[in-house]
């Protein structure tokens, strides 16, 4: 059989990641088997199986390395991969001792192994991200540290609207990743659930063993909370295997995640045309090279955020249409998950790791951002200008007069500062208490711009805290 594993080629979006180990095939065959380790484990403690089995069902499943392509096979044969993991396992279990295997799986059904195994490696990635993201924002704050004062052209679509500085920018940047950042944290502070419900969502299987046991009644929510100590997974009562809202919430958070890094690449991209050239991504050797055109440096990390901010949402919209399951155990709706979510997973973890590597190395043209600037000429304090003239002749009369010197190209510079005399006189008013030379001024009309800097530093950091 020719091994056709994804290595990323055509998903450049994490290829060359660690993403991989954290969401790849092997971590959730590894993340089942942990499952089904803390069930035997906890069954044994709780009298439910032998402890010796339950001894030697922990270490096969801590040991025992199963291929991904025979999972693919049975899964191709049984619609559901945990089938033929539990087979592996108790024919492992078998051969390390006699009888043992019995006592594998004991109550479960491939449902609940599945889901939990999903919720072990959603958190382990989640985590991962959530470190990610950290060390952008620590970077995005290095940015403003460095550049926070420079002055820089603000632009509203498409054209140069009022002056602000970089900082701004870049606060911008800092307070996305603050809201992705937080959202997560709540995903994470509610907890993963555990899946531990049996073939119908009753528990039966579980209370009928814990009986048989025991010689008596048995809880079977003391196992659930046994299990979900074990993994460290929310002990959830009532079962899910039909109510997708743990993933559908997963989704949507990636989602808000990947929007807030694909926000940043936006502008990276925007402000690193060459027509631009305000920041240039901090590509090492032989980075972003063109196949054809060896003076062109393409914003090769910009692109990948951007890929995947493309991609997520509507891997996200398959993991919502999943909720709609019929039943105790649907038909279609789990399987259609698997897939969509190890992508989504892949994607945004790949994402944030790009990001964090683009504010790390990103390379700001002061001067530029200044020259840019100044393309518009006084036309970028017009609101200033506006603002000052309009207790002299009204604001209606000082837009008409700003417009029609502004947009006719005659007046610009010390030619505006005349022109503006010309008309004020004009119309009976003294100019003689206008500084004009400071109203034009670009650096001069930044507003609040150091401020809202400070304050996204002020809440970054308080995230931290």
């Amino acid at each position: 059989m020719i091994d056709e594993s994804d290595s990323g080629m055509l998903s450049p979006g994490w290829a060359n990641t660690n993403v991989n180990t954290i969401v790849g095939d092997r971590a959730w065959i590894e993340a089942a088997l942990e499952v089904e380790a803390a069930l035997a484990r906890c069954q044994g403690e709780l009298g439910i199986i032998p402890r010796e089995a339950a001894a030697t069902i922990e270490a096969v499943a801590g040991s025992l390395r199963i291929d991904p392509r025979t999972l693919a096979v049975g899964v191709a044969e049984t619609s559901n991969p945990a089938i033929t993991l539990v087979q592996e396992l108790q024919r492992a279990v078998e051969r390390d001792s006699p009888g043992a295997s019995d006592h594998v799986h004991l109550g479960a059904t491939s449902q609940d192994v599945l889901d939990s195994a999903t919720m072990l490696v959603c958190r382990r990635a989640l985590f991962e991200l959530d470190a990610t993201l950290s060390r952008a924002r620590a970077n995005a704050a290095q940015l403003i540290a460095r550049h926070g004062d420079a002055p820089m052209a603000g632009r509203t679509v498409t054209q140069h609207a009022v002056p602000m500085t970089f900082g701004v920018k870049v606060a911008a940047w800092l307070n996305a990743l603050v809201d992705a950042q937080t959202e997560l944290g709540r995903l994470l502070d509610d907890g993963l659930p555990l899946s531990l419900a049996g073939a119908s969502g009753t528990l039966a299987a579980y209370a009928a063993y814990g009986s048989r046991a025991t010689n008596g009644p048995f809880d079977p929510f003391t196992l659930v909370d046994a299990v979900a100590e074990e993994l460290a997974l929310d002990a959830h009562y009532q079962p899910w295997h039909t109510v997708r809202t743990p993933i559908a919430r997963i989704a949507s958070t990636l989602t808000l995640v990947s929007g807030a890094l694909g926000k940043i690449a936006s502008d990276v991209h925007v402000m690193s045309r060459t027509e631009i050239a305000e920041v240039v991504e901090g590509l090492g050797d032989g980075g972003g090279i063109s196949s054809s055109m060896p003076q062109k440096l393409n914003p090769v990390r910009t692109v990948l955020v951007l890929s995947a901010a493309r991609q997520v949402p509507s891997l996200a919209l398959v993991l919502h249409q999943a909720m709609l399951a019929e039943d105790e155990r649907s038909a279609g709706a789990w399987q259609s998950e698997w897939q969509p979510l190890r992508d989504a997973l892949r994607l945004v973890l790949g994402s944030a790791s790009h990001l964090d590597e683009l504010l790390a190395t990103l390379r700001v043209d002061e001067q530029r951002m200044r020259a840019n600037l100044d393309l518009t000429g006084p036309a970028i304090v017009s609101e200033r200008l506006n603002v000052a003239l309009t207790p002299l002749i009204g604001k209606l009369q000082a837009k008409h007069v700003l417009r029609r010197l502004l947009l006719d190209g005659s007046a610009t510079g010390e030619g505006l500062v005349s022109a503006l005399q010309g008309e004020l006189t004009a119309l009976g008013v003294d100019p003689g208490d206008l500084d004009l030379e400071r109203l034009l001024d670009p650096a001069d009309y930044l507003g609040a711009s150091a401020e809202i800097a400070r304050r996204a530093l002020l809440r970054s950091a308080a995230f931290d805290d």
